[in-house]
């Protein structure tokens, strides 16, 4: 897949020349503003990155992904600055997005946020998907451990994070295998379903006013030192629930049009 200006797509992936040369260490990805990032599985825990030059467009090799793509080069409608309120040191992830969509009148939406993270709540693979026998469980215990990394406590706290994907205030048939929920579904937060990547970055205060989102990202890859991806959850284990918090940042929100599926046959 190649990512235009006008793309923003999460999944797994990795970087590489073809799918033989990546078998081993799709992970991961995250692509948005004119780069792509992955984890790769190989052992290494290294993020990766690979930024658009002039006129060539950022490519990755993709297992699966979710992939929005505007009509123009700035897909995204609204630009939505955020802050924690006199009185509350952050805000939740299902928070940010329940207020996404209602701004955005939309009840499903593609999103992307740079934010100062208070912590983030998720899991990422640790081998590759390419790896798996033939009918094995991936998410039979014990050897869920040996495929996924969870986040025991919030990681990157006091780090610049990127987040991509999409959201829901509701069902949607198109999207039902690709969702979950963002928030305990016992408490009394916002109902909020989506599946999001996050990349983190060293720290740096986001930049107040109006921003664009491509220079925005460019100055993350190119001035900051990317420390981790991650895929966004909800941490039901154990007593309540743990979700993503932030301090600040901004949100750019596209109301979804339209949904189809499309499976690349080689």
């Amino acid at each position: 897949m190649k990512f235009s200006a006008g793309t923003f797509a999460i999944g797994l992936g990795a970087l590489g020349e073809c799918f033989a040369d990546c078998g081993e260490r799709f992970g991961e990805f995250i692509a948005v503003g004119g780069a792509v990032a992955y984890l790769p599985t190989d052992g290494t825990n290294a993020p990766d990155f690979l930024l658009a030059g002039g006129s060539t467009l950022p490519e990755a090799q993709v297992c699966y992904a979710i992939a929005c793509q505007g009509t123009h080069a700035q897909p995204f409608a609204h630009l939505i600055r955020f802050e924690a309120a006199t009185g509350y040191h952050t805000i939740t992830l299902s928070s940010l997005l329940d207020a996404c969509l209602e701004i955005a009148e939309t009840r499903q939406a593609g999103v992307a946020i740079i934010a100062e993270s208070a912590g983030l709540v998720g899991a990422a693979l640790r081998r590759s998907p390419v790896s798996a026998r033939a009918g094995s469980d991936l998410f039979a215990f014990p050897d869920i451990r040996e495929w996924l990394s969870f986040t025991a406590e919030p990681a990157h706290t006091k780090s610049s994070v990127l987040l991509a994907g999409v959201a829901l205030g509701g069902e949607c048939e198109g999207l039902a295998g690709w969702v979950r929920p963002l928030c305990g579904a016992t408490t009394e937060k916002p109902s909020v379903s989506g599946h999001l990547h996050a990349a983190a970055f060293s720290y740096r205060p986001v930049a107040k006013g109006k921003i664009e989102l491509k220079q925005s990202i460019g100055a993350l890859y190119e001035g900051q030192s990317l420390e981790g991806i991650l895929h966004v959850l909800s941490d039901e284990r154990g007593q309540g629930s743990r979700e993503s918090e932030f301090v600040r940042g901004a949100c750019w929100v596209a109301p979804i049009a339209k949904i189809y599926s499309e499976e690349a046959r080689g």
